[in-house]
């Protein structure tokens, strides 16, 4: 198993690299860390969407300008398509 790196700078460090780097328009998140992905979106990290899939509770909320969402199990009524 490798080592698990910090969740908010490698998220900040992998959003540069694929926006000024690699010319990505859109960087979003897939997670498994609720509720962390509330805090992410409460730090302004520049996420517009976050997506989570470990709570089992349907979620789609506005956190401070972005978009959290649990896609598991009802990704179809929020308009996103897997």
């Amino acid at each position: 198993m490798g080592t698990a790196l910090p969740v908010v700078a490698t998220s900040i460090a992998l959003r540069k690299k694929l926006t000024e780097e690699e010319g990505c328009d859109l960087v979003i998140p897939m997670t498994h860390q609720m509720p962390e992905d509330r805090q992410r979106a409460e730090a302004q990290l520049g996420f517009t969407l976050l997506i989570g899939a470990h709570n089992h509770d349907p979620y789609l909320e506005q956190v401070d300008g972005a978009t959290v969402v649990n896609e598991t199990p009802w990704v179809g009524d929020t308009g996103l398509e897997t």
